[in-house]
């Protein structure tokens, strides 16, 4: 178990508690769970029935509850006292999670719940057993919660994506024309888990005519001189995301790939150039469509997004919506163009907003250069 104190996620499901007038937040998806018990319960997210738990009150007591073969690795690695289990064939871990409700007297509460994740068989059983209690959805709650990034997950975060960038880097050194795109995505995957441990989520290997197909895996499709290609790893460690692109060339560049690389690199520097505390995210979307629309380029819904616990978190840097960029929040940037079913270009770097401006988690200077193969 680690425990170092009152940790700062649940001072903060504290405050937003005691401001919406809460008695707990029941956090039940497995981003919400990693994020209330400090560790990821693996099989979670591969076996729907095997429900996790994790009860946090308005005092700061904390309980979570498990299946029984989790239970050794959830003392040991989460910062939560007090677990709970269940057998996934015999119990029901609504009744248990009602219990507990109850033994912190919060019958009579209004509790936050994710009932967007929640199956509504669980939720009927969870109703019938707490009828007088008001259950309300907390999606936005626990949203709001994980926009702005403890130190902790600053350097989970840090620490994948550089492994990702130096993954991309090392790997473009060593590729060559003859090579297939799965071999591209063999050398990623075995770097990147090298460097550290992460597990890859989508890698995507694109090249030629493919390099347009923005989220394409690898096929046998063999690199040849001319080629675009474009690598954008997608994976997690501890829970957390990383999401780093590259595009490379094969062979010296047309005049019309380097435009349109030059293009994407001064619409990047136009976008970071604005990103500040109190800048609406809106605001810069429409200075960075206004300028590649000048310049020829299609424009996407969106050229940035958060990052954390989820791959696509708030805010948007896009066509819709609007949100205050904050200090703590944890960025992609990722101007793309593309030319259908002839090639595609693409840099996404991770960024951290600071009290001024930002800072660089992955990329600054280096990746503005694009990478020549062979």
């Amino acid at each position: 178990m680690i425990n170092n104190g009152v940790m700062p996620v649940v001072r903060k499901q504290q405050e937003l508690m005691k401001k919406e007038g809460l008695g707990a937040l029941v956090a039940v998806s497995p981003e919400m769970i990693r994020y209330t018990i400090g560790t990821v319960v693996p099989t979670q997210s591969l076996i729907r029935e095997r429900l996790a738990i994790c009860i946090t009150s308005s005092s700061g007591k904390q309980v979570v509850i498990v299946v029984s073969i989790e239970e050794e690795l959830v003392k040991k690695e989460s910062f939560v006292e007090d677990v709970r289990i269940y057998n996934e064939f015999t119990d029901k871990p609504m009744k248990i999670l009602s219990d507990v409700l109850k033994e912190m007297n919060l019958e009579n509460e209004k509790i936050g719940i994710e009932l967007d994740f929640l199956p509504t068989k669980h939720f009927s059983i969870l109703s019938k057993e707490m009828p007088n209690t008001k259950f309300v959805d907390c999606k936005e709650y626990f949203l709001q919660l994980r926009e702005i990034k403890t130190n902790e997950e600053i350097e989970i975060i840090r620490e994948i994506g550089k492994a990702a960038e130096y993954a991309h880097n090392k790997v473009f050194k060593e590729l060559k024309p003859g090579m297939s795109e799965k071999d591209l995505g063999s050398l990623v995957i075995s770097e990147l888990y090298a460097r550290s441990g992460a597990d890859p989520k989508i890698l995507v290997v694109a090249t030629g005519e493919r390099s347009s197909m923005l989220n394409a895996s690898a096929t046998n499709r063999v690199i040849k001189d001319g080629d675009v290609i474009r690598v954008d790893i997608m994976a997690t460690k501890k829970g957390y995301y990383c999401d780093v692109c590259r595009t490379s060339i094969v062979g010296k560049p047309s005049k019309k790939q380097l435009d349109i690389w030059n293009t994407i690199i001064e619409a990047r520097e136009l976008v970071l150039s604005n990103i500040k505390p109190g800048v609406n995210s809106h605001e810069i979307y429409s200075i960075y469509n206004d300028f590649v629309t000048k310049k020829g380029l299609t424009s996407i819904d969106f050229v940035g997004h958060g990052l954390g616990l989820g791959l696509h978190e708030e805010p948007y840097i896009g066509k819709y919506g609007g949100a205050t960029f904050k200090p703590g929040m944890v960025m992609c940037v990722e101007p793309i163009h593309v030319v259908p079913s002839v090639m595609g270009f693409q840099v996404e770097d991770e960024i951290l907003i600071t009290d001024n401006g930002y800072e660089f988690i992955t990329g600054s200077a280096s990746s503005t250069e694009i990478p020549i193969i062979g």
